[in-house]
């Protein structure tokens, strides 16, 4: 069965740095707090095509308009759900080795806070078995790059 949409979004009181739903498994993790970048640092990184790239080391487009496709490689792909700029990322995310038609849905949660930005992050509906890998990605891909040098990323001048 071919599934358009990702399921209903549960919104819940979880602090979530990577915090990846699928099943029953649920991650607690703490948010994540990217020192010395804007929300807007962060969101120009997240839906800019060149900065993306560079953060993920994947060659990667990104839409800017709700609806919008993404690519990250030749693994990840999905649409923008809602974009509010420099605040909510809302995406339907899936590999592309999962079952036909399979979407999770990430949500970034972007806040002003002392020295930087704090990433709220949550991903839902993540098949089971590719729980733990997906997790483990969004860390080695995302989290630990934001960290060491989103910065850098966010405001380079990129040339094409």
């Amino acid at each position: 069965m071919s599934q358009s949409n990702p399921r209903p979004h549960h919104d819940s009181d979880s602090r979530l740095g990577c915090p990846i739903r699928g099943g029953e498994h649920e991650d607690h993790s703490p948010d994540a707090t990217i020192r010395d970048a804007t929300p807007h640092d962060i969101y120009e990184t997240l839906t800019d095509s060149k900065k993306h790239s560079k953060l993920a080391g994947s060659r990667t487009t990104v839409s800017r308009r709700v609806g919008g496709a993404f690519k990250v490689g030749r693994d990840l792909e999905g649409k923008h759900l809602k974009l509010v700029k420099d605040k909510r990322i809302v995406q339907a995310w899936r590999a592309n080795d999962w079952p036909k038609g399979h979407y999770s849905r990430a949500t970034f949660a972007l806040s002003r806070t002392k020295g930087g930005t704090r990433i709220t992050f949550r991903q839902s509906q993540v098949p089971d078995s590719e729980f733990r890998s997906i997790k483990q990605g969004w860390i080695d891909y995302y989290w630990k790059p934001f960290k060491k040098d989103v910065r850098e990323v966010a405001t380079a001048k990129l040339s094409d």
